[in-house]
């Protein structure tokens, strides 16, 4: 079964026309009846344009509204256009080309937003690097896409290392002392209305404009160092003849089409080689439209953005609410990882918005956490299946919950369904440009209520994967029925489409799993494994958590001499993101086969061999580490757990850990802090903690944050 939903001729002009009023100003609450048309019916009319260039439209009519907050400071829309349009200047005195791709490897932070809004002016395309990410990965990205120029942060330059050698540093600064300068910094608790910033001085609005627009005119000369500091124009240098000082004429932004490069996100490959998918302006545009209607966001909403910069759903947390003249407040990694912070966090700032895959949401409900104290909050789960019992909980919380389905490939989100209390959850209707098909194993439609391949067309779609045609062809295949010409991306998905009308995801067709919201390919794994000294084979493969545990991967090697790979952990880790190490590794004689041959994943999760550790088996001794040991396992699903094994080593991640926490507290009764997990990691440390009484919040180290970050690539699923 089809449901086609074709573009009207309206929204096929190029992106650099001007935009309608009516987009921005016609839907200013979300809908509060469930989808039961196609969300073209709702779009026609207006003629879309490029995020940077939406943004630049809102700077120009609000410049004194906040754009982004985080941890004690706000920064207006002036301000936000001001920075994008130095990093712009800075881009192309250093030489920048249209459609380059430029990394922009930092922390979450506002300059992270403002280097990529300067990308996008530049009319180069964005590469988010995570700095958390092992140096190996990154170099491998960087490499893969070409990339000669780097915006980087200091974190992101530290882990960058000698691979920036060859390469021009730009500096994401506005000054070289890092301060915005002047009155452009404002107080986090400054109202998100226009008249947060009265003393705003009178030609903010006209700079803006200047700094802002295609059409330049003879006004369009504005000084860098205007309301910005003294220091603007001594900004850090590096390489490209000081191509990251702060020029004194901040350039118009290029103009841009539909076609024209956006970004590439780099997803796990099945070879071992991560590919890199490339997105369009006009896919992205069409789908911030879409997602601005259904859920819907308005100028007054807060969205709190929680997701790593890796992550591609994380450009809808940046780019929708700048299109809308709304606010992002920006929660640090560690307030992602910690549920209870995180709840205080959409406490104190009001948020009336927030995306995070289902693992997020149940951070926040294992926390305590009992739903926003302050208003309505309309909540995006996606990334994973949403579990029908997180969905009740998430009701009953009163959050406003909607699940959104989508793979990288058709940017960001293709469907969307609101999901009602005690209903179904599904992945519901598709959205604007978008069309959902469900083919058999000959490629024909199934009838309605069939089973077979999830592939989506439309106008939606990526380029494809950057540098690998053979695979492009082969995930984007022709759609015979949409026009001529129409490609349709292979999801890999098994659906069904309900009598309703809405379609219902039943698992994957392939090795491809999900993990926290990340995207895995097996093989991927399995071809590092491969890699370590003495492995011959090697298999990984996602297995249930009993009781409420987690999934999790579980690696299996044959080796050489039948001993485990040692430090296999830290060679997967130079390698891999935390979060595709598996929790555990068991040594085989051989890999199973079925009758044909082939390796038999189903018999993998079946074995009971005893997972390879890296400490000697110590029985727990005592009440306390008794205790501990035997809620390490049910957290973690595991039988047995010995005094010196390591909690992280075993699997746990900060889900498992707020989990683990909560019971330890109610069983001893007395709270235990988050962070005497992370100095303590083993029953026989924890234990010891306890019992000296040297567990209070002041106790674990402040390099705990940063061991969290490291550990399992878990604030990474989250953040």
């Amino acid at each position: 079964m089809s449901l086609t939903l074709s573009l009207p001729d309206t929204l096929t002009a190029p992106l650099d026309e001007p935009l309608a009023e009516p987009l921005t100003e016609r839907v200013t609450e979300p809908l509060d009846e469930p989808l039961t048309q196609p969300l073209t019916e709702l779009l026609t009319g207006p003629v879309l344009r490029a995020c940077h260039e939406r943004f630049a439209a809102e700077a120009a009519r609000a410049p004194q509204r906040i754009a982004v907050r985080q941890n004690g400071e706000a920064f207006d829309y002036a301000t936000l256009a001001r920075w994008s349009a130095v990093i712009d200047a800075r881009l192309r005195a250093s030489g920048v080309a249209r459609e380059e791709r430029v990394a922009v490897c930092m922390r979450r932070s506002p300059a992270l937003i403002a280097s990529m809004l300067g990308v996008w002016r530049s009319g180069a395309a964005y590469v988010p690097l995570d700095p958390s990410f092992p140096a190996e990965r990154l170099r491998g990205m960087l490499d893969d896409a070409g990339i000669t120029r780097v915006i980087a942060d200091a974190e992101g330059r530290a882990r960058l290392g000698n691979w920036l050698d060859g390469r021009i540093a730009i500096d994401a600064r506005l000054d070289a002392t890092g301060d915005v300068g002047g009155d452009a910094r404002l107080d986090a608790t400054g109202d998100v209305g226009p008249d947060a910033r009265p003393d705003a001085t009178r030609d903010v609005e006209r700079d803006v404009r200047l700094a802002t627009t295609n059409d330049v005119g003879r006004d369009a000369r504005l000084d860098a160092t205007r309301d910005v500091g003294p220091d603007a124009r001594r900004a850090a240098t590096r390489d490209a003849a000081d191509a990251s000082d702060a020029p004194a004429i901040l350039p118009p932004a290029l103009p841009c089409s539909d076609a024209q490069l956006a970004y590439v996100i780099y997803t796990s490959g099945s070879t071992g080689r991560p590919k890199g998918v490339a997105v369009s302006h006009g896919a992205l545009a069409r789908l911030l439209a879409s997602v601005g209607i259904a859920p819907g966001l308005h100028r007054d909403d807060v969205l709190l953005s929680v997701t790593t910069p890796s992550f591609d759903i994380s450009l809808l947390e940046f780019c929708l609410p700048l299109t809308r003249g709304a606010c992002i407040e920006m929660a640090d990694a560690s307030t992602v990882a910690d549920g209870a912070a995180l709840a205080r966090l959409i406490d104190d700032s009001g948020a009336s918005f927030m995306q995070a895959t289902p693992s997020g949401w149940r951070l926040l409900i294992e926390s305590g956490w009992q739903g926003p104290s302050r208003g309505r909050l309309v909540g995006i789960a996606g990334g994973e299946p949403l579990p029908a019992d997180l969905a009740t909980q998430l009701a009953q919380r009163g959050v406003d919950l909607w699940n959104l389905y989508g793979p990288t490939e058709t940017t960001i989100w293709s469907s969307c369904a609101r999901v009602a209390e005690g209903g179904p959850v599904t992945v519901g209707r598709a959205l604007h440009a978008n069309a959902l098909r469900i083919v058999d194993a000959s490629g024909q439609l199934t009838p309605q209520g069939g089973v077979g391949e999830l592939c989506i067309g439309g106008d939606n779609l990526a380029r494809g994967y950057l540098g690998r045609a053979g695979l492009t062809a082969e995930r984007f295949v022709p759609d015979p029925y949409g026009p001529p010409g129409a490609r349709m991306y292979r999801t890999g998905d098994l659906c069904r489409e309900r009598p309703d009308g809405e379609f219902e995801c039943l698992g994957r067709i392939d090795q491809q799993v999900k993990l926290r919201g990340y995207r895995i390919e097996l093989g991927e794994i399995e071809a590092a494994l491969r890699a370590c000294d003495g492995v011959l084979d090697a298999a990984v493969a996602l297995v249930p958590g009993a009781g409420d545990a987690e999934a999790r991967l579980v690696a299996y090697v044959v080796g050489a001499s039948r001993a485990v790979p040692a430090g296999w952990r830290q060679t997967l880790a130079a390698r891999l993101p935390g979060y595709m190490i598996p929790a555990a590794l068991y040594e085989l004689e051989a890999l199973p086969r079925t009758a044909n041959g082939k390796l038999d994943r189903n018999a993998l999760a079946r074995f009971e061999a005893a997972p390879a550790s890296d400490a000697a088996w110590v029985e727990p001794s005592g009440e306390t580490e008794t205790l501990i040991a035997r809620l390490f396992g049910d957290v973690l699903g595991l039988a047995r757990v010995g005094a010196n094994d390591d909690f992280f080593a075993l699997g746990g991640h900060s889900l498992a850990a707020v989990r683990l926490i909560a019971r330890l507290s109610e069983r001893l009764g007395r709270k235990v802090a988050l962070g005497a997990l992370f100095d303590s990691p083993t029953p026989a440390l924890l234990a010891a903690l306890l019992t000296s009484g040297a567990d209070g919040d002041a106790s674990p180290r402040a390099a705990a944050n940063d061991e969290l970050q490291a550990l399992d690539g878990l604030f990474d699923a989250l953040d």
